[in-house]
């Protein structure tokens, strides 16, 4: 978990599911950035550039992997026992957070190859508006199960701690 959402846990508040972004968001990045370093091979084989093409194709790869990364590795997918955290980013901090007692209902948007691959979109309505889509995210449905069992927890009075 990580330091941004222990650091808005409330003191008794229990973290009942940590969910996590698809590795398969690698999948594009990374053939794209086959597709340039083969590129890059084939420039220099042709033309005989120098050293300093070869590290310009392979700092354009490496970019191109780096926003994979920094996706999966910033963002915090939570379930506690009171809420539901979303947090995206590393320089600029999205955050999306819902409590328990204003979730309406929630919705898990999977096409035939995200299923297949397990993954998907999960949205979470709340009363009086509505929730970001909680993109590629693994597993969707144990997340959404997670948010339900908690849910059921808070409407049968088994919480800890009742939010009004």
């Amino acid at each position: 978990m990580a330091s941004y959402v222990e650091g808005i846990l409330a003191p008794d508040e229990r973290v009942a599911l940590t969910g996590s972004v698809t590795n398969w968001i690698w999948a594009g990045p990374v053939v794209l950035a086959v597709m340039i370093v083969a590129a890059g091979l084939v420039a220099d084989r042709y033309l005989h550039w120098n050293l300093i093409f070869a590290a310009a194709v392979l700092l354009a790869a490496a970019w191109v992997l780096l926003v994979p990364y920094t996706r999966k590795a910033t963002t915090d997918l939570v379930v506690t026992d009171r809420r539901v955290i979303v947090k995206y980013g590393l320089i600029r901090r999205d955050t999306n957070e819902m409590r328990l007692s204003k979730v309406e209902s929630i919705r898990i948007d999977q096409g035939v190859f995200e299923r297949i691959l397990g993954y998907g979109t999960v949205l979470i309505r709340g009363v009086g508006g509505s929730f970001e889509p909680i993109t590629h995210v693994a597993d969707p449905l144990a997340f959404k199960r997670a948010v339900e069992a908690q849910l059921e927890r808070y409407e049968t009075g088994d919480a800890r701690v009742r939010e009004d």
